[in-house]
């Protein structure tokens, strides 16, 4: 249910909540340099692709597959990261408190945990199908943005480079961070096969798209430190 809030006013006047159950919308925009399409973007991918995860950790974690454990574990840190940068902090800890559990083998912790993953993460689905049936998910940007230099651009791009030779799980927030500074640009097939990489957690993979994205964006790749 979409609770009563201000608004945040967009270019073509559609409202979007300041926050919503589970969500505080007006934070995660703000993580996105208050890139409201890129936000929106964040929440409908999320929905895409996590679906079924609920099912996918109960099953990891409590059919005996011993061998799905890495599963689990790679599924709960990339809710943790984007439940992060959407601002929904109610997942993000109860992702990241069974995330730990599992981790450290605290097998009498996964099962209250998984509930209380359960709980929250419901909220969030629920909350964002209700965005999209209150027409709300075409929002424009909050306002016309600055755009990027192209010293700023490199210098995110070299950081992200250096994330992902780390094998760095904040490799997927300082995509993101990118991609708000790029604006319209981020929008390419390369940035999109690189994105779907980063969210299986497939550095390897994501290494192959990288040197082609700094070419299209004309950059040169230092691996600089940020």
């Amino acid at each position: 249910m979409v609770l009563p809030s201000n608004k945040i006013k967009s270019a073509n006047g559609s409202p979007l909540p300041e926050f919503i159950n589970g969500i505080d919308i007006k934070v995660g925009v703000r993580h996105l340099a208050g890139n409201q399409e890129l936000y929106r973007a964040l929440l409908k991918d999320f929905v895409q692709e996590f679906t079924h995860v609920v099912e996918e950790i109960r099953n990891c974690l409590f059919h005996d597959l011993k061998e799905d454990i890495p599963t689990a574990k790679r599924l709960l840190q990339s809710i943790r990261v984007i439940s992060g940068n959407m601002a929904a902090k109610d997942l993000h800890l109860a992702a990241s408190n069974l995330e730990k559990a599992v981790v450290e083998n605290r097998f009498d912790h996964w099962l209250d945990m998984m509930e209380a993953f359960t709980v929250a993460f419901n909220v969030v689905m629920s909350s964002i199908s209700t965005l999209d049936k209150a027409g709300l998910s075409e929002v424009a940007d909050e306002s016309p943005h600055e755009e990027a230099t192209s010293d700023e651009i490199e210098h995110e791009l070299n950081y992200l480079a250096i994330l992902i030779k780390k094998k760095h799980f904040q490799a997927k927030k300082q995509l993101i961070t990118l991609k708000a500074k790029l604006g319209r640009e981020a929008s390419s097939e390369t940035m999109g096969l690189l994105e779907s990489c980063l969210n299986k957690n497939d550095f390897r993979g994501a290494l192959k798209y990288l040197h082609p994205l700094a070419d299209l964006l004309n950059i040169t790749l230092k691996y600089e430190k940020k």
